[in-house]
């Protein structure tokens, strides 16, 4: 999800995708329990540089979590405001760790417009917990009406319904590809 959200915060916005610029918003994330690796997921920064959006499902209440920004530079961080229903989660570092490396460059803004069936959509991320981003290209699908409970199967969505999220009437941009 995060993925394909990175993309509408950034990539639309922009004329021109461009991973060298992307790349200094993006941010890997990882959820260790115990000391191990748990959970990996990309991230980008928003608004200011200790602020990071991600995914609720890869959190852990017991979990330490750590944001690597320009792939060098590891900060710890907590959970500052849960958006549940869109599964996700805002970030801030904790407070005493070290600055954000320079070159870091938050979103600040995000593409609200419809977007045309057919239109290249450019998403970049960590895919799979990979160690190095990469980026796909998309194509803006079709499904009407567009939100996540025309998409589920029965069996899932019912799943979905006993962990409480995302919502089933969830807007989304679905994409193909």
């Amino acid at each position: 999800i995060i993925f394909s959200l990175f993309l509408m915060f950034n990539a639309v916005v922009i004329a021109q995708f461009d991973p060298s610029v992307t790349k200094k918003s993006l941010v890997r994330v990882v959820v260790s329990i115990n000391e191990r690796e748990s959970n990996v997921c990309t991230g980008f920064v928003w608004k200011t540089p200790t602020q990071v959006v991600t995914s609720l499902h890869a959190m852990n209440q017991t979990g330490t979590i750590k944001v690597l920004y320009l792939n060098q530079a590891w900060r710890k961080a907590k959970i500052k405001k849960v958006l549940q229903k869109a599964d996700l989660v805002l970030l801030e570092l904790l407070p005493g760790e070290e600055p954000v490396p320079s070159g870091v460059v938050p979103l600040t803004s995000y593409n609200d417009q419809p977007i045309k069936f057919g239109t290249d959509i450019f998403a970049m991320g960590y895919n799979s917990g990979a160690q190095g981003s990469s980026s796909r290209t998309l194509k803006k699908g079709y499904v009407d009406p567009e939100n996540l409970d025309n998409l589920i199967p029965k069996t899932d969505k019912a799943a979905l319904a006993r962990i409480g999220f995302p919502a089933l009437d969830l807007h989304i941009l679905y994409l193909e590809g």
